[in-house]
């Protein structure tokens, strides 16, 4: 943790500096986000099912960090997004439900100016997979119950993103300032998972 953000403060040549005295050293950053996802990881192991590569999720982003100069924060980032999707089977009609939930922890930065601000991060990817499936027999469904898929974290991953988003609200009162805005955020890992979504956010610096 230390050692990235080390290395982003020598990538970015920012000094270290005391935040402004009307400024609170507080940093905190929340968007949701509808975004659209493509992931060749997902896999299913019966043959005659189908697993969606991409499609459409909710998204949550978490940021809380300190402010090291006027225009920079560091901190961690959490991200949660919620994907759901059915498949079907050729063979009896047979129904499975999934529901997948991204989630990355990672260390972030923050630049900003006055209405404008990004903010890229780079962290552990994983995700939980839970379901249930229904069992047809001759093409009858009706009176066969839901059974519970057992659920499974995928083996974690390397993660990283972009948010970019402008402010449209400012809100002033002592040394806290709130801003309201829309921003565009990008996320890919290293098993073959990208989305792309955009949101509103609030920030209190």
């Amino acid at each position: 943790m230390r050692a990235t953000f080390a290395l982003l403060l020598a990538l970015t040549g920012v000094a270290r500096a005391d935040p402004d005295d009307e400024t609170s050293r507080f940093t905190m950053q929340v968007g949701l986000a509808g975004r659209v996802w493509h992931d060749r990881s997902l896999k299913n192991d019966k043959t005659f099912d189908i697993t969606p590569e991409s499609g459409k999720a909710g998204a949550l982003q978490l940021m809380s960090g300190a402010r090291v100069s006027p225009g920079l924060s560091l901190g961690v980032r959490m991200v949660v997004s919620w994907e759901r999707y059915i498949i079907s089977s050729f063979v009896n009609h047979d129904l499975e439900q999934f529901t997948v939930v991204p989630v990355d922890m990672a260390a972030s930065a923050l630049f900003e100016t006055e209405g404008f601000w990004v903010s890229p991060w780079i962290g552990w990817h994983t995700q939980s997979t839970r379901g249930t499936e229904k069992n047809c027999v001759a093409a009858v469904c009706e009176n066969n119950p839901m059974l519970d898929i057992p659920g499974s974290w995928a083996s974690g991953s390397l993660g990283f993103g972009w948010l970019v988003g402008v402010d449209l609200v400012h809100y002033d009162h002592g040394h806290h300032h709130d801003r309201l805005g829309l921003f565009l955020e990008v996320e890919g890992t290293s098993a073959d998972y990208f989305s792309v979504g955009l949101g509103v956010s609030y920030r209190r610096r």
